[in-house]
Parts: C-alpha cells; structure tokens; sequence
C-alpha cells in the first residue's frame, strides 16, 4: 500500500478489520511517521522506502495523482496487479509509467469504507483480467457496495460517491447553522441534525425509494412541504453543478 492518507487509511483498515490479509503480509510506505506508527502497531511491516514494496504481487495506490510519476519511478516496472485509489489518472497512464507489462485496476472508494459501509466504483484497466477485477471487488465488497463501471464513468463516480460524504457532511453543517439561527443551543441542534440524518441514512438502505421517503414525510400544505418548496427553487441545478465541477476537477488532475 502507498500511501494511508485520509482514503488510503479508510481502505486499508477496512481490509485489515475484514480480515482480507494478513497484516504481517501487508506492505505501507508513506513519508509521515504517525501514519506509518498507526499501521506498524496493526502488525504490518512499514517503511518510508518504496523499494521495500518492490515486486508485490498487488500493489494499492493512494497517493496524490501528481505524485504517480514519482512513486513509479521509486518502485520500477512491474508485471503484476496494480490497483489505483487516485482521482483523475488513467488506467493508460498507470500501464505505461509502470512498464507497459502491468493489470491495471482503477478504482473510486469514499471514507465509509472504514466503517465497511462505503461504496466503491471498480473500472478494468489495460493488461486486466476478469480474475484480477474480480479479486479487487471481492476486497471492496467486505467493505461495503461495489459498482462496476467502464473507466469513462469513473469520473462522475468520484463526483457522487468519492466527494459524496462531503456533500453530506456540509448539508449537515449547514442544518446546525440554521438550527442555531432558530435559537436552538448549539448542542441540541448538533444532536437533532446528526441523529436526523443518522436515521434517514439507515431509512435509505431499504428498497424504498428516497422520493417514496420522502413523500411520507411531506403532508401537502403542512410544515415539510413549505421547507421542501424553498429546496425545490434551486436544489437539482446546484447539486448538477457541483457535481459537475468535481467531475471536471477529476478529469484535470489526471492530465496535471
């Protein structure tokens, strides 16, 4: 594994809490000590040194995207799996830093998977077999949902699901503010909103619909539906746009 930032660390500890591997067999090299501490004290054998991870039957990329030319450099060409948790570079560009003799598997994974409870878009790259896509969704499926996605979508997944928990989390953070501004103490209205959206989450993981959700909750003319008309102004064209500019912002870094 390069690198356990935020996303590397979220995967990782998910397959080490999973039991996918061994930890003693598990390879991490990052550059920050107290991330390199986190995963030393789990049993695996970490380094800030790429060429202890050289040769790996399966090596995990979650580095920045400018830093892949570097990192390849570091670990040289390779034969084997090569599996991408970065936004924006391409599977081509990966096979061809790497060698040009690597498989090639991209894929788009949100924090949740800490909790194996995320969800992760998996695109087959140059050099790939249907075994090695199979081998890294049967990894990603113990941490949560996996969506299997020609690389063109890739992406859009990194737009919805990738920076998804953020939309999230800063709709939340806007529903506290405008909870205080009603007078609620702060307290209570971080408990409110949080338990809210705690439980609405829970509710989506039936069959039912959110629209369905949504309409048992929204009794025509009452209170609801008097804040849902206010969403309704400007909601979709503002989620269209930001999710748009997170999909284009993916597509730059690939090419930086």
């Amino acid at each position: 594994m390069v690198g356990v930032g935020n996303m590397g660390s979220a995967v990782l500890s998910g397959v080490l809490d999973a039991g996918l591997v061994p930890a003693a067999e598990v390879g991490v090299v990052d550059l920050a000590p107290e991330r390199r501490a986190e995963f030393a004290k789990r049993g695996c054998q970490v380094s800030e040194d790429l060429k202890t991870i050289a040769g790996a039957k399966t090596t995990v990329l979650a580095v920045k995207p400018w830093l892949v030319a570097e990192v390849a450099s570091g670990l040289g060409s390779t034969q084997e799996r090569v599996v991408s948790v970065m936004a924006g570079v391409s599977a081509s560009t990966l096979h061809r830093v790497f060698g040009g003799g690597c498989r090639v598997v991209r894929t788009m994974p949100n924090t949740p998977c800490l909790l194996r409870q995320g969800v992760t878009g998996i695109a087959a790259g140059p050099g790939s077999t249907p075994e090695d896509v199979e081998y890294v969704a049967r990894m990603f499926r113990e941490l949560g949902g996996v969506v299997e996605v020609d690389e063109s979508l890739l992406d859009a997944v990194t737009a919805v699901s990738g920076s998804g928990p953020a939309w999230f989390f800063r709709f939340v953070e806007a529903l506290e503010k405008a909870a205080v501004d009603l007078d609620l103490p702060p307290v209570d209205a971080a408990t409110l909103v949080r338990s809210t959206a705690a439980g609405a989450g829970q509710m989506m993981r039936s069959e039912i619909t959110p629209s369905t959700l949504r309409e048992r909750v929204t009794t025509p003319g009452g209170t609801t539906a008097a804040g849902l008309d206010v969403f309704d102004r400007a909601l979709d064209a503002l989620v269209r746009e930001a999710l748009t500019a997170a999909r284009d912002r993916a597509a730059e870094l690939g090419r930086q």
